[in-house]
């Protein structure tokens, strides 16, 4: 039964159609992906992200924020390709249409190696904030699925399915006034954060309604200090109270920022504020504020392996390839590669066709892997293997009885 009432009076409902409960806003640590552990390179990639909120709800359409899906590591020395940085962004795009909050990402690996991979959130709110016990950003408070040991914040800031816990909490604008108190009260448990000579660090991202040049300062009290960083520029460092130099920002653009708070005793106070190119002046709002989570069992290793191989980029080297003498064995090393150039894996299972291809004189023309013999006598077959050895192969032949006028190829 839901009963509505205004100034003290009920008001007449008529919910006999019922009552909808519309999921609530996207959360990363609750959305999941179902990306795999490994690739191969040139065969696409495709995954989809499912969107859900804190109650694992999912969602009914877009997310408001955006997700970013990466890849950052080097290719493997032993590929043979130039060992060189690595940073895949998968394209990311909603279903259409999308009515049950799924995105589909898609990209294609080019170079053998192993990465880190991760799926992230970006949406406004506020900034992701992390306490220290000590005023020299050392001892964080982290949340946990373990509240006895980490007795600060609720649970559903780091839940169990987050691989690594990000911050103490989300905090939606930098307006504080903690008085003589610690910033942090304890959840069902008596342990105290300290009042005094304690530190935060709040990181994000910060956006602007105008292009335009903006000035930031920092209110805290005589005791303590601040220090404001945007797009890598310091824009504010200061004891006590502050403002900072101008900078330049541009509408629809997203700019790292970076806020660090050093308490020292007494009253702990700490308001962030900004000045748009108006000259109006005020705490920066939680809608300018963003932050960046991991989706659920992100990030972790990603193996690329080589592709297929390819007989256009694989290649042969050795004096068997040219000349062999009668009764004795003659090598030569084939080097695996696949389309993009990558020295195949292998655990053997590749499988080499090798021939050896009559042109002239005894081995007579079009003869395969036979000698010509006179008489009742029936031809030797020759014996040629390929034996896996990590990243190349090796191919021996035996030449029962031969000549110089015959050619060796390889076939993938």
């Amino acid at each position: 039964t839901i009963e509505v009432h205004l100034a003290g009076g009920e008001i007449s409902t008529d919910l006999s159609s019922g009552v909808t409960v519309l999921p609530s806003a996207a959360r990363g640590p609750e959305s999941e992906h179902s990306a795999d552990s490994v690739a191969t390179q040139g065969v696409r990639e495709a995954f989809t992200i499912q969107t859900r909120d804190r109650f694992n709800n999912t969602l009914a359409g877009e997310a408001r924020g955006t997700f970013q899906v990466a890849l950052h590591g080097s290719a493997d020395p032993r590929a043979g390709a130039p060992v060189q940085g690595l940073d895949e962004s998968p394209t990311v795009r909603p279903t259409e249409p999308n009515t049950k909050g799924i995105y589909e990402v898609e990209w294609m690996p080019r170079l053998a190696g192993t990465y880190d991979f991760s799926a992230t959130y970006t949406d406004s709110g506020g900034l992701l904030g992390t306490y220290f016990r000590r005023g020299d950003l050392l001892e964080p408070e982290y949340s946990d699925s373990r509240p006895l040991e980490y007795p600060y914040h609720a649970v559903a800031h780091c839940p169990s399915s987050l691989r690594t816990c990000d911050s103490t909490r989300l905090d939606a604008v930098l307006d504080f006034n903690w008085g003589e108190g610690p910033p942090l009260q304890a959840i069902g448990s008596e342990v105290a954060f300290p009042s005094d000579y304690w530190s935060a660090r709040w990181t994000g991202f910060i956006s602007v309604p105008t292009t335009g040049a903006y000035s930031f300062e920092a209110a805290t009290d005589d005791d303590a200090s601040a220090r404001v960083e945007v797009a890598g520029t310091v824009v504010l460092e200061s004891a006590g109270a502050g403002t900072g130099q101008n900078l330049t920002l541009r509408v629809g653009e997203l700019y790292p920022i970076e806020v660090e708070y050093h308490e020292g005793s007494r009253d702990a106070v700490l308001q962030i504020y900004w000045q748009d190119p108006s000259g109006a002046r005020s705490v920066v709002p939680a809608h300018h504020l963003h932050h960046t989570r991991h989706l659920k069992d992100s990030p972790y290793p990603f193996m690329v392996y080589p592709g297929e191989v390819a007989g256009a980029t694989s290649s042969a080297v050795g004096a068997g390839l040219t000349t062999c003498t009668a009764l004795h064995e003659c090598g030569f090393t084939v080097q695996a590669r696949d389309a993009f150039g990558n020295k195949r894996f292998n655990s053997g299972a590749d499988h080499w066709l090798l021939e050896l291809i009559g042109v002239s004189d005894w081995a007579g023309t079009g003869r395969v892997n036979d000698n010509i013999l006179t008489g009742a006598e029936e031809p030797a077959v020759l014996s040629l293997e390929a034996e896996a050895l990590d990243w190349v192969y090796v191919g021996e032949v035996v030449v029962v009885r031969g000549a110089s006028m015959a050619n060796f190829t390889s076939v993938v």
